[in-house]
């Protein structure tokens, strides 16, 4: 069924949808529980965020030389688990499963690194500020990575193994090189020390 409504001047169109009985498919199943899973993964993602800076907000105010005495207060406290040498950790102490202990172990590089965490710290600051420490590739080098991404493990081996001998070779014929120079550096002294020897010889 077809009706028209006037705005103004335009006339639109609208079709009514007709009404027919949607039958249950495995296909349809599969959409609505991926679309109420991917609501609960953002309300999840949400949810670890904000514990995530709730936890790297806990080691405010420790720094280099104070970080290891501080944490194994902190964590006793808590009873927490830690790795210790020298100390004494509860037998029913929590172990941190994955996303804790990455966002622990994080934090303390990021102290370690001489940085500051402050009560406004976030653990998504902390990931930036390392992000930023890695190597920024250039365009080329982008694109040679895609070309290598689509090579077989086969060749991407051989390539790396004739790189590899590459890299033997040009250090053997440098240390040969070394070597070349230093004797022709020895050979060079020795008619001067003859010489020298001489003139001592006849000197005496």
């Amino acid at each position: 069924m077809t009706t028209k409504k006037i705005e103004g001047k335009r006339v639109h169109e609208v079709i009514e949808t007709p009404k027919f009985e949607v039958k249950a498919t495995k296909l349809l199943e599969a959409v609505k529980t991926l679309n109420t899973l991917d609501k609960v993964a953002k309300t999840q993602k949400t949810a670890i965020d904000g514990f995530c800076n709730d936890l790297v907000r806990e080691f405010s105010g420790f720094t280099e030389k104070t970080y290891t005495t501080k944490m194994r207060a902190m964590f006793d406290k808590s009873n927490l688990y830690y790795k210790t040498k020298n100390g004494v950790v509860r037998s029913d102490a929590l172990k941190m499963t994955q996303t804790a202990q990455t966002v622990v172990s994080t934090t303390k590089r990021y102290i370690l690194a001489g940085q500051e965490v402050t009560a406004k710290t976030s653990y998504s600051e902390i990931k930036e500020y390392f992000r930023k420490l890695l190597p920024q590739l250039s365009e080329n080098r982008k694109l040679l990575n895609k070309e290598i991404a689509l090579m077989s493990d086969s060749k991407v081996t051989h390539m790396i193994a004739l790189l590899r001998q590459s890299e033997k070779t040009e250090k053997v014929n440098g240390i040969i090189e070394a070597e070349t120079v230093k004797a022709k550096k020895l050979k060079a002294k020795k008619p001067l020390i003859q010489k020298s020897k001489g003139r001592m010889a006849k000197a005496s």
